[in-house]
């Protein structure tokens, strides 16, 4: 793995010290333009950023990099990336947000929608979709490894 190479930490740190700087600069960016990539302030992405940093460092330290949540959240990703606005409009359009901490219930609503239906759709849509082109690819003797399955 690369956290064996030489440099590594210090190469990671370095990422993380530019991820950071590029978050607080888009940040103010976003807020004084209004464009919704920072809804209501720097404070939500920069405390999920931090738990996913704190996520990453946990599995690389612990050596078990395999758990199943971490599998289940990669094999949604796609979905997720896809869905997670459609989700918060959704859900903002019935619990509006407020600027008080009734908004980490708000925020739970629109995770907990994201991932339902980004499960949904990995299952019933992408992962019969995998298998129907490895099935027309295997016509043409390309095979390709079995699909993962959360």
């Amino acid at each position: 793995m690369i956290d064996k190479k030489a440099g590594a930490w210090a190469d990671a740190v370095i990422v993380t010290i530019a991820q950071f700087s590029v978050l607080f600069t888009i940040g103010d960016f976003s807020l004084e333009r209004g464009d919704s990539f920072f809804l209501i302030g720097k404070l939500p992405i920069i405390v999920a950023y931090i738990l996913a940093f704190i996520m990453f460092i946990s599995t690389v330290y612990s050596g078990e990099p395999q758990s199943a949540l971490l599998s289940f959240g990669g094999s949604i990703s796609y979905s997720i990336y896809l869905f997670h606005g459609i989700a918060a409009l959704l859900t903002y359009q019935f619990l509006p947000l407020t600027g008080n901490w009734t908004d980490l219930f708000t925020g739970l609503v629109s995770l907990s929608l994201t991932i339902l239906i980004s499960h949904s759709v990995y299952k019933y849509l992408e992962t019969p979709m995998i298998a129907l082109g490895r099935k027309i690819a295997s016509r043409n003797e390309i095979r390709f490894p079995p699909i993962p399955q959360s």
